[in-house]
């Protein structure tokens, strides 16, 4: 198991009580993991853990931005 692999399931404990959209638990899709950072707060901010949660989805949207980013580099169409 990764560190990422950690990170993901310890958010999902985090924010398992919390009331947040079901759909936006899906902690693999870069969409919801920026649409955490702005809004967890927002119904979630007496939680214990809410903090916390938040700087560690900031790491997550981090880590997924760099994948988006890997560049693939396609071989060469043979001229002809």
């Amino acid at each position: 198991m990764t560190s990422q692999d950690v990170l993901h399931l310890e958010v999902l404990v985090i924010i398992e009580d919390m009331d947040i959209p079901e759909m936006r638990k899906v902690l693999n899709k870069l969409g919801n993991l920026l649409w955490l950072q702005r809004n967890l707060m927002i119904r979630n901010g007496n939680h214990p853990r809410a903090t916390e949660a938040v700087e560690m989805i900031a790491k997550m949207a981090q880590e997924k931005r760099k994948q988006n980013q890997r560049v693939v580099t396609m071989p060469a169409i043979p001229e002809g």
